[in-house]
């Protein structure tokens, strides 16, 4: 799929793009809508089955070292705003080191500067 066809795609889920600019507006830094709800909306489209089936919800990936506010916080920002019901979820790939290992039980190096940066260590385990 090229990159404008995917664009198409996403602004015909006025779900996305709300949660896009709902983020926007609490100030949630340097972010991304990533995981399996694109994944799956691609799918969804080339099998012509409704664009949000099977899609529980949306992963929001964003980098701060420095906020005093937390992930939790920014999810209930961003959910109090949202006139969907699709769920949110938030991370901070900044902080996500210190519990990845308790959780998946390996480790990943804690030297990301960028989201994208956390995009691509994950690409690459």
């Amino acid at each position: 799929m090229n990159k404008q066809k995917l664009k198409n795609l996403i602004q015909q889920v006025p779900e996305l793009i709300e949660t896009a600019n709902v983020c926007r507006e609490v100030g949630l830094p340097n972010f991304y809508i990533a995981g399996g709800a694109i994944t799956q909306i691609i799918w969804n489209d080339i099998e012509n089955k409704p664009l949000l089936d099977q899609v529980k919800d949306f992963d929001v990936v964003y980098f701060n070292s420095t906020s005093a506010i937390t992930e939790d916080e920014f999810k209930n920002r961003i959910r109090s705003r949202l006139s969907h019901c699709v769920d949110v979820d938030v991370k901070n790939q900044a902080t996500i080191h210190e519990h990845y290992a308790k959780k998946f039980g390996c480790f990943i190096q804690p030297c990301l500067l960028y989201t994208s940066d956390a995009a691509d260590d994950l690409l690459c385990v």
